[in-house]
């Protein structure tokens, strides 16, 4: 058994035990025997390039492990460059997303170039696949002319049989320069400094921040003073950098001794599109200008063919406010002013003025308002409300053919790929306008889409849109039926270093209540507490069952009636005394 591929099976059996199966590409020239399944994949020719048939054929083939759940790749090829390239193409593309995949890249002795090696680190593609090592022969068998073996430098095959010693080195990932992990002998088949080869490397990095792009300040998710912001994990911030997201961001610096670099995106999210193209915050994730992206994103499905999400660290149901209905009553009044208030006939005007008028009109009024007072105890229970008829389900929307809307298609993008015949009737009345037309110029009837946030069972807080002026509010109540719910999430490239540490973070801060006490919090701090008690105050269901009258609602009436009953025996007593 060659010396290489002893030690290949040693870190096999070590660190790559728990893969689903391990990918070895190499160009035939090395062939090794490993303990678990492998997926052979032959390496790209040196002189091809990226148009040729061997290059899409290679990448096809990369693709194709991927989909199948390999975790590990194993690489004995110069071209290593390609190889990374391929990869990096291919994980944006499949479907399968598996962090932490280990890379092992063996260098042929005949190529121990460190120019190579440097580039290699460089890369940038490097940058994202913290677990990586090189491995290269680093002391070989004297040669002796004498020697029956003195051919094993010139066969391929048994080159690695004269190689006495090999140098395992790995990069960090703020920093190319090469480090060494450790030296592997092979007379004894022992390591020398025993040394983890695949440590934990996202933390402590200094040179390379962790670069988000933000939505502008939409609390209780964000609440940023600056453009951009860059908070240091141990050092007091003098600007506002708040919110739930921003806490969550500020935590996780906290713990792995992260840079945060937040910039802020005044265009929202923008578009994407299915040739892995984009505009604004998602243009910039796609081209690896940023790490990730946040700002209440929700969870659509073109999103997640194209990037990848964390766990989610909020549950937003999207609810509609539509106006109060109007009441009955004052329609009332207003029939009843006109009415009194109307010409007299003729036949009575010739006898009346307006001192007549007048008094009549008071003698009314006084007699209505008698009415009122005995009776309202009463007629509260016995009657229904007269109300407008509410809109309180989804139903009830469309059959309203009440236009509803906001400022951009992204609200809706969970619903534009639905084919439920009731989804497509509700989108024919959705309208989306300006911020200056949703303030100033919409219709009288209007309903306004708005977050209510649910960490916690029933003590969520409302995200109200600027463009929501605080008099519709106070004139609105909220659906009883949301219009859909959806997990918030925060947006990555596929198979980014940062995501699995940041998903562990985020599930301890939900379970744990923190996400709770961030939101709690941030609207108490920054949100308007007497409308968000208004919103709550809308949704208490209000019950149209009939009520069953027991001797206690009754008390007032018998009161009134005692009270009555004794003044009418008083007076009655008192005109017999006079007599």
């Amino acid at each position: 058994m060659y010396s290489l591929e002893i030690l290949l099976n040693t870190i096999i059996q070590t660190y790559l035990n728990q893969s689903y199966c391990l990918v070895y590409v190499s160009n035939n020239d090395f062939n090794c025997n490993f303990n678990v399944p492998v997926i052979r994949i032959k390496s790209t020719p040196s002189n091809s390039n990226k148009t040729s048939v061997y290059y899409h054929e290679f990448q096809k083939r990369i693709e194709n492990s991927l989909d199948k759940g390999c975790g590990s790749y194993m690489v004995y090829n110069s071209n290593f460059l390609d190889f990374l390239q391929c990869y990096d193409l291919s994980s944006q593309l499949t479907l399968q997303k598996k962090g932490n995949r280990r890379f092992i890249y063996i260098v042929n002795y005949i190529d121990i170039d460190m120019n190579v090696i440097n580039e290699i680190l460089t890369s940038k593609i490097v940058k994202y696949i913290p677990d990586f090592i090189i491995i290269y022969p680093n002391e070989f068998v004297a040669r002796n002319a004498d020697n029956e073996n003195s051919n094993l430098f010139y066969d391929v095959h048994n080159a690695f049989q004269a190689v006495k010693s090999f140098k395992i080195v790995t990069r960090k990932m703020d920093d190319p320069e090469l480090v060494l992990l450790d030296y592997w002998f092979a007379e004894n088949q022992l390591f020398l400094y025993n040394e983890d080869l695949f440590p934990f490397k996202v933390k402590d990095l200094y040179k390379m921040p962790l670069i988000t792009n933000s939505m502008t300040t939409y609390p209780p998710y964000v609440i940023l003073e600056k453009v951009n912001t860059i908070i240091y994990p141990n050092k007091e911030l003098k600007e506002v950098a708040d919110g739930i997201e921003i806490r969550l961001f500020r935590e996780y610096g906290k713990r792995y001794n992260i840079t945060l670099n937040i910039t802020v995106e005044e265009n929202l999210w923008g578009q994407i599109y299915y040739n892995r193209t984009g505009t604004f915050m998602y243009g910039r994730l796609l081209e690896d200008k940023i790490d990730c992206m946040h700002g209440a994103m929700g969870t659509w499905l073109k999103i997640w063919i194209l990037l990848e999400f964390a766990q989610p660290h909020v549950v937003s149901k999207i609810a509609c406010i539509v106006p109060i209905p109007n009441d009955f009553s004052e329609s009332f009044y207003i029939m009843y002013g006109l009415t009194v208030l109307q010409p007299l006939p003729d036949s009575v005007a010739q006898y009346s003025n307006n001192a007549f008028r007048n008094l009549l009109i008071w003698i009314l009024l006084q007699t209505l308002i008698i009415s009122t007072t005995y009776t309202s105890g009463l007629t509260s229970i016995m009657t229904l409300p007269q109300y407008e008829e509410p809109i309180r389900t989804t139903q009830d929307l469309i059959d309203s053919k009440m236009e509803w809307g906001s400022n951009d298609d992204s609200w809706i993008e969970a619903l534009i790929i639905s084919d439920q015949p009731k989804i497509i009737e509700l989108l024919k009345t959705y309208r989306v306008y300006t911020d200056e037309e949703l303030t100033t110029n919409v219709p009288e009837k209007f309903g306004y889409l708005v977050e209510e946030l649910a960490i916690g069972e029933g003590t969520g807080s409302f995200t109200i849109p600027e463009y929501i002026s605080e008099e519709a509010l106070l004139k609105s109540q909220t659906m009883e039926e949301e219009i859909y719910w959806t997990n918030i999430r925060t947006f990555w490239r596929k198979n980014s270093p940062f995501l699995p540490t940041f998903n562990d973070l985020t599930i301890k801060c939900r379970e744990s209540g923190l996400l709770f006490a961030f939101q709690t919090q941030a609207a108490l701090k920054y949100m308007n507490v007497s409308i968000q008690l208004h919103l709550k105050g809308q949704e208490k269901e209000i019950s149209d069952d009939p009520v069953v009258l027991t001797i206690y609602d009754l008390e007032s009436v018998f009161a009134i009636w005692l009270v009555g009953i004794i003044i009418s025996c008083i007076s009655f007593g008192v005109e017999i005394l006079k007599k």
